[in-house]
């Protein structure tokens, strides 16, 4: 998910965005096509991964007060980092130029030429959130 403000400042967008606003804004989202045009970046991020592994409901692993109960006898993950790199190098027009084939269309073209914030999530759960400011 993608929040890209009406002008070139993200401080009116973050401070109103808070997670019940985020569940409503989910809430009311249609599913269309859309090609989103990014400027060239890099992203570098480190997770620590027990706290999400307990968020998606896999905290079998990380739990230590009953490690011998819980199926997994004396074995729990004490510590996990999840390093991350992702760079587009294509810019602007990458899903023009790199061979990106559209089974159809895009419904909607949307150009990001300014500051915004993003979301990463899977069956509820923010893996990864984070601002772009160009």
């Amino acid at each position: 998910m993608l929040l890209i403000p009406k002008g070139h400042t993200l401080r009116n967008l973050a401070k109103n965005v808070t997670t019940s606003s985020l569940w409503e804004l989910d809430k009311k989202l249609l599913s269309m096509r859309v090609a989103a045009i990014l400027p060239i970046y890099t992203l570098r991020m480190t997770l620590l991964l027990p706290g999400k592994l307990e968020t998606m409901g896999i905290s079998r692993l990380v739990e230590t007060n009953n490690a011998k109960t819980s199926g997994c006898g004396e074995l729990r993950l004490s510590h996990a980092v999840q390093r991350i790199m992702f760079w587009a190098e294509a810019g602007r027009n990458a899903y023009k130029d790199d061979g990106i084939e559209w089974d159809e269309t895009p419904e909607k073209e949307i150009i990001v030429d300014r500051p915004y914030l993003f979301f990463v999530r899977w069956k509820n759960v923010t893996l990864m959130n984070g601002n772009f400011a160009l």
